[in-house]
């Protein structure tokens, strides 16, 4: 866990963030990974966290995959 900067104290500490709308811009289905945008100031929240002992972790629920609509190669992208 050390190579993102996370202190030894982090242990069962998380910080909890839903993608659309907290992570990135909420624009319904993105298709594309041009149209997936991070939120002004998400960055420096997650840094924040982790200086506080927090780890960020993200939850979301990508029903357009599930529908076929999207592909998981297109959801993995917008996770890196």
């Amino acid at each position: 866990m050390g190579h993102i900067g996370l202190k030894s104290n982090t242990r069962g500490k998380a910080l909890l963030l839903d993608r659309d709308g907290v992570i990135n811009v909420d624009r319904g289905y993105v298709g594309r990974i041009a149209a997936f945008e991070f939120l002004p100031g998400i960055f420096d929240l997650c840094r924040i966290a982790l200086d506080a002992g927090l780890v960020p972790i993200i939850i979301t629920n990508q029903a357009g995959i599930g529908r076929t609509g999207a592909s998981l190669s297109i959801a993995s992208r917008t996770r890196e």
